[in-house]
């Protein structure tokens, strides 16, 4: 028996010792792909988050990687929450292979786990031989730093094989865990590797008449997380697979991740279609394809849709410019692609508004060190979405390691909590530490001059958009520092916009309680980059900036109006750090320092509503609930000041 899972809707246990609600599972079918079987699997099972809009804003670009057969339940009778390494499960997947299909011998299991969280998550797969489940036969499962294999305590807290995790290297944030009982020892590998031996107890029966093999999550810490945030892939097998079969598994695997490929088999996108750029007259896009492929685009005012563009140039990237738009207007768009083999695939109707005229309002989002936690980027999307801001603006570290050989950081992680809104809302963003050598970071986004620092105008709005990577900037091409600083004099001298906001990623003031000196133990502090400050305060001042945006810490501030190194309440540059959107939360110095107004540690986003005369600004918390807002007034002279809080 052959069961494939996809998109399976959790089922969410409401305390230690309480009833499991009933929940729907899917059985899917791969169309046009296959999974290289090896002899002896019982079962495989794929997860993938279903990270959409809600409402008719709902699309997926391209084929799921299984097609939606029949929903059966999956809860058969009242069960008691597993408990591992102390930790009461949250989800539960029941019934993945039963009765006769458990095997009653020899048997290996498999899980391919992502470990990318904040807090400390865990998941098992196990055997029950009971319909209340209060024990397992076996697991090979994890919670934060411990791994165990083989039969479990009553009280889920020992195990035949207990290591700890940390010890054991990732690939790439993943870990290929598989365990092996030959009939009387439990083998566990790790990534290919063999890592323990245990013998099992004597008189160990690995299944029985209503065994049950159900898959589990523990993820009471992270609020957002679903069960495929951490467990993408298992496989139960009826005989002791080999080593070679094992690290064979573990390559393939590992190949799709090196290569950004999200389905194996399956023609499918890797990323977008995401939009860029947006002006009165154009809009980018981007989109690319999990091998060689050609791709049109079509769009318009209405469907169907009336113009196209084709890229028949085979590659997996392409990007497009559709031009001789109308400004502040809604448009349609579509893109497909075809691959060598003739097969087609389509991101379905999606949406976007060009640019506004001069003297027209709008609101764009501002979101900073997404880092490529899906599930925490999924609930800031939908929030902003909610929204219908003009564009979205990331502050950096968009990934929090997205290196030349780190590419899966966008394909598996980025683009999948943000395709959702980033293929309707435009995105411009500044590179962060953690774009680090920028090739995915400049592979991956269209944006105006020289993608590391460049300016766009948007309505009334002009923005200023720079690089504070200093060090690794000038390793690259020594002198950036001052080329950067003349370019961006240069480019506030020339302004004429009603309103100037400058977006960078590193701290000019912070109140961030360690990254600029201990503050619970030291009163010398920096609090804040003092390159950004020496290169970019005065020009600030001078030029009449009136908000900068940066992120790095992963809090929220905001500062005083500030001039001459003073705090004002009305006149001066604001300063906001927002860097609330998916990177580990941090905290604030114990003491509130002189140049801070407001501050939040938690996940956040920021809409800023844009009139001639007129900005206003809200932070909003990953719950909708507006936490802080200002409003600033231009009088005739564009003068800035600080009129409403």
């Amino acid at each position: 028996m052959r069961t494939h899972l996809s998109s399976l809707i959790s089922v969410l246990v409401l305390g230690l010792g309480s009833v499991l609600m009933p929940a729907l599972a899917q059985a899917h079918d791969v169309p046009g792909a296959h999974h290289h079987a090896l002899e002896g699997e019982v079962g495989r099972w794929t997860f993938w988050p279903d990270y959409v809009l809600p409402g008719n804003g709902a699309n997926y670009p391209g084929p799921r990687p299984a097609e939606v057969r029949e929903p059966r339940a999956v809860m058969r009778v009242e069960t008691d929450p597993t408990v591992l390494f102390g930790q009461a499960m949250t989800h539960r997947y029941e019934y993945l292979a039963e009765g006769t299909s458990v095997p009653n011998g020899p048997f290996t299991v498999e899980l391919w786990a992502l470990r990318h969280g904040n807090r400390p998550v865990g998941a098992a797969a196990s055997v029950f031989n009971d319909a209340r489940k209060q024990a397992p036969i076996w697991t090979l499962g994890f919670f934060g730093d411990q791994i165990a294999f083989g039969a479990l305590s009553a009280d889920g807290r020992e195990a035949s094989i207990d290591i700890p995790q940390a010890d054991l290297e990732a690939y790439k944030r993943y870990h290929h865990l598989v365990g092996v009982y030959d009939g009387a020892v439990f083998t566990l590998y790790h990534n290919g590797t063999r890592v323990a031996v245990a013998r099992a107890p004597e008189g160990f029966n690995p299944a029985g008449d209503q065994a049950s093999f159900d898959l589990s999550a523990y993820l009471g810490h992270e609020p957002y997380m679903d069960f495929a945030n951490i467990i993408q892939g298992a496989a139960l097998y009826e005989r002791a697979l080999s080593a070679e079969d094992i690290t064979e598994q573990f390559q393939r695997r590992a190949h799709l991740i090196d290569e950004g490929v999200l389905f194996e088999d399956l023609f499918h996108f890797t990323a977008g279609p995401v939009l860029s750029t947006p002006t009165q007259t154009g809009m980018t896009v981007l989109a690319e394809t999990d091998r060689a492929s050609q791709m049109r685009i079509e769009w318009g005012r209405d469907v169907p849709l009336e113009f196209s563009r084709e890229d028949l140039n085979p590659d997996r990237l392409h990007e497009f410019t559709m031009t001789g738009l109308e400004a502040d207007t809604p448009y349609f768009y579509e893109v497909t692609a075809v691959n060598e083999a003739g097969e087609e695939i389509r991101s379905g109707i999606l949406s976007f508004r060009t640019a506004p005229r001069a003297g027209q309002p709008f609101t764009f989002a501002v979101i900073g060190d997404t880092e490529a936690r899906p599930y925490i980027n999924d609930q800031i999307a939908k929030e902003i979405w909610g929204e219908r801001p003009g564009f979205l603006m990331i502050l950096g570290d968009l990934t929090d390691g997205g290196t030349q050989h780190h590419r899966f950081e966008w394909t598996h992680e980025f683009f999948l909590g943000l395709t959702q809104l980033i293929s309707r809302v435009p995105l411009m963003a500044v590179p962060g530490n953690g774009e680090d050598d920028l090739v995915w970071y400049r592979h991956y986004n269209a944006f105006p001059e020289a993608e590391n620092m460049y300016t766009f105008t948007y309505g009334d709005v002009q923005f200023f958009m720079l690089d504070t990577n200093f060090g690794e900037r000038e390793r690259e091409a020594p002198g950036f520092r001052q080329r950067q600083r003349a370019w961006l004099d240069d480019q506030l001298s020339r302004s004429t916009a009603r309103w100037k906001i400058a977006a960078h990623h590193h701290p000019v003031y912070t109140s961030d309680e360690n990254d600029h000196g201990n503050s619970w133990n030291s009163s010398d502090l920096q609090l804040g980059n003092e390159n950004v400050r020496a290169d970019f305060l005065d020009l600030y001042e001078a030029h009449g900036v009136d908000v900068v945006l940066f992120g790095h810490l992963h809090t929220y501030e905001r500062s005083w109006a500030l001039k001459d190194g003073a705090a004002s309440v009305h006149d001066g540059v604001i300063y906001i750090q927002s860097g609330g959107a998916g990177g580990n939360l941090e905290d604030f110095t114990p003491n509130r320092n002189w140049f801070s107004r407001q501050t939040y540690a938690g996940n956040h986003y920021g809409i800023f509503e844009v009139s001639p005369d007129e900005l206003t600004y809200r932070m909003v918390d990953s719950e909708g609930r507006t936490r802080d807002r200002f409003t600033i007034e231009k009088n005739r002279r564009g003068r800035a000041q600080l009129a409403d809080e």
